[in-house]
């Protein structure tokens, strides 16, 4: 099961693993008040590559930071 961030009216963000099916009816509640009325966050992604590829350097680094793969 993933995880999803939500934020909830009285202000509270929480973490939680669910279920599809979880998230289509409704049934996650907030933590701190017991709300069901909660609205996704969604975050930066993390990639991680594995140390094996072989380096390159990038064409466009001074645009995309040297983390793209052009």
């Amino acid at each position: 099961m993933p995880f999803y961030d939500f934020r909830c009216d009285c202000g509270n963000e929480f973490n939680v693993m669910a279920r599809m099916s979880q998230l289509e009816d409704k049934s996650i509640e907030c933590p701190d008040c017991g709300s069901n009325d909660l609205h996704r966050v969604y975050g930066s992604v993390n990639v991680i590559s594995s140390a094996s590829r072989k380096e390159f350097e990038c064409p466009n680094a001074h645009l995309c930071g040297a983390h793209c793969r052009h």
